[in-house]
């Protein structure tokens, strides 16, 4: 039973619903057959108390009258999808909720094909999915400041030849990505484009000229030099990728600070 969402009969494999399950809602005035933890279709209470005790050998629930919400901290931890009672599909990536609209689920409620993550945040992601994650030529990852990240995907990671990520304030890094992590040879823009910096495999190697930062744009991502961003107050800090920053955060699950600690990710934290 979890608070403020209702009571779910089901089995766990690997820490997630598997078969056939039963759903009672939170006010007990309508319950659904599950499958792989995933509301299928509504039943009777009458059937759902027969399924309860043919499979599970247990009595229908007593519940309390609470709200649905599906980012209560055991939903956070244990599950990665959810119907709320207004029939909103959430599915939880990266260790955050968010609502779903795009082509239809398949017989398991897994997410496939092109479809658009709206995140409690206001963080979205749109692109395509295979098997649930995040799996495309081009899929663009929008924070809710500003930042993007643009480029292809592969099993939920950052995966491609050419990626664009572009800072809040202006700032554009060109990289490549392989299973989440740059690698090669790189570059990035200050928001006024006149200083460039070559990075390897992530990090900042050194100040480029703006003849050769244009010269690797070309060469190796077939991409111009952005256009600059003409108000600038501030001045951009060094490019350096820390386990807290935004993009590292989401798409990591461990690092190594500078100051030589390990740093790992579970459940989105």
């Amino acid at each position: 039973q979890i608070a403020n969402v209702g009571v779910c009969y089901s089995l766990f494999q690997d820490g997630k619903p598997v078969g056939v399950g039963v759903y009672w809602t939170h006010d007990k005035t309508k319950v659904f057959r599950t499958l792989n933890g995933v509301n299928m279709e509504e039943i009777k209470m009458t059937d759902a108390s027969e399924l309860a005790m043919s499979k599970f050998k247990l009595p229908p629930p007593k519940l309390r009258s609470e709200k649905f919400e599906p980012t209560s901290r055991i939903k956070n931890l244990f599950s990665s999808k959810a119907v709320t009672a207004d029939g909103k599909l959430w599915f939880k990536d990266n260790g955050e909720w968010g609502t779903y609209e795009g082509d239809p689920l398949d017989s398991n409620g897994d997410r496939q094909g092109n479809g658009k993550m709206t995140y409690s945040s206001g963080n979205t992601y749109e692109g395509g999915f295979v098997n649930n994650k995040y799996h495309c030529e081009k899929g663009i990852y929008k924070w809710a400041d500003g930042e993007t990240f643009e480029g292809p995907w592969k099993d939920g990671e950052r995966d491609g030849a050419v990626c664009i990520y572009r800072n809040a304030d202006g700032g554009v890094e060109y990289s490549g990505y392989v299973a989440g992590q740059a690698t090669g040879e790189g570059i990035f823009w200050d928001p006024d484009r006149k200083t460039a910096y070559k990075l390897l495999n992530g990090e900042q190697k050194g100040v480029l000229s703006p003849a050769a930062a244009e010269k690797l744009a070309k060469e190796k991502f077939n991409l111009p030099v952005p256009d600059p961003v003409v108000s600038v107050t501030t001045a951009t800090a060094a490019f350096k990728p820390q386990p807290t920053s935004r993009i590292m955060g989401l798409f990591r699950s461990k690092a190594v600070t500078a100051d030589g600690k390990l740093w790992f990710k579970d459940n989105g934290e």
